[in-house]
């Protein structure tokens, strides 16, 4: 993704976006060869994969940090892949016994 670009539209906008650049690439990749280029240009189709690969990944995860939560209820910072910090985690544990 070029830099010039990163901020501009929501991310899941953008992840739309990457995602249908990857399935362009695919497509010519298949239609026109993996070997071959655009006559202007010096990468590859399976190049051009591999570039746009690497930009659905990178619009992939600026869409996960948007959506999980960084901080938990309570105000405390959440671990990568958790909804609540570890000490309301465990208060929620023992109000469900």
């Amino acid at each position: 993704m070029d830099p010039k670009y990163k901020d501009i539209g929501t991310p899941i906008i953008c992840l739309v976006e990457e995602c249908g650049e990857l399935l362009q690439a695919i497509s010519k990749g298949d239609r026109f060869g993996w070997d071959n280029s655009h006559p202007r240009r010096t990468a590859t189709n399976l190049d051009e994969l591999r570039s746009e690969w690497k930009d659905l990944c990178e619009a992939y995860h600026n869409f996960i940090e948007h959506i999980e939560p960084t901080t938990c209820d309570c105000g405390q910072p959440v671990d990568p892949g958790y909804k609540m910090c570890q000490d309301c985690a465990i208060i929620e544990c023992r109000d469900r016994r």
